[in-house]
């Protein structure tokens, strides 16, 4: 019980720490409610499940293998980023839907969310190098399942939180707070952006 604890307070510390995650979720809850938040939220843990189930079965060891991997996963993550980044500042709020269209932007704003998370090369070594102090604890399928599933839950619980944060209704203060929102997390993601594209050193 002890390790399960230790991994998830690290795990806490790397996820309440702002980056694409955090900017994405926001820009969304705001630009276009608590609805599209929440499925960023679940999309980005849709990722997180998907990253740490790999990295429990060897994916740290095919980055290691073939670092070029981490150069590549980098630029590709600094190009969505900039995407994500420059459609946020951008395009206008949008905060209602036609029902007919509402499961295609669920699925846009989870696929979204997804994307996020699997193409953030920083993310992938930070949950390999955590999960890599515990390793002899993560030996069997049950040790595993349940790493993956508090780190998944946990992830989607505070991200919906951010969600609902952000997409809050009220009055004009509130209004004027979600239009600028997306403005200010769509600057940090390009921010972000070129510190993935140097970092990555692609072109070197």
């Amino acid at each position: 019980m002890q390790d399960v604890l230790e991994l998830l307070f690290v795990f806490f510390l790397g996820l309440i720490s702002p980056g694409p995650d955090f900017a994405v979720v926001s820009a969304r809850a705001s630009q276009y409610g608590r609805r599209a938040g929440v499925w960023t939220a679940l999309g980005i843990a849709s990722g997180v499940w998907i990253l740490v189930f790999a990295c429990c079965f060897g994916l740290q060891s095919i980055f290691t293998t073939y670092p070029e991997l981490t150069s590549y996963m980098q630029f590709f993550g600094a190009l969505f980023l900039g995407y994500l980044g420059l459609k946020a500042l951008f395009k206008s709020q949008h905060l209602q839907s036609s029902a007919p269209t509402q499961l295609g932007l669920s699925n846009k704003h989870w696929l979204t969310g997804l994307l996020t998370n699997v193409t953030n090369a920083k993310a992938i070594l930070f949950i390999s190098g955590v999960l890599s102090q515990k390793s002899e604890y993560l030996q069997t399928i049950d040790h595993v399942l349940l790493i993956t599933g508090l780190i998944t839950v946990g992830t989607f619980i505070w991200f919906s939180g951010i969600a609902l944060l952000f997409s809050m209704r009220g009055g004009s203060s509130i209004r004027k707070l979600q239009v600028y929102v997306p403005k200010v997390m769509g600057v940090f993601l390009l921010y972000l952006a070129v510190t993935f594209f140097v970092s990555s050193g692609f072109f070197r």
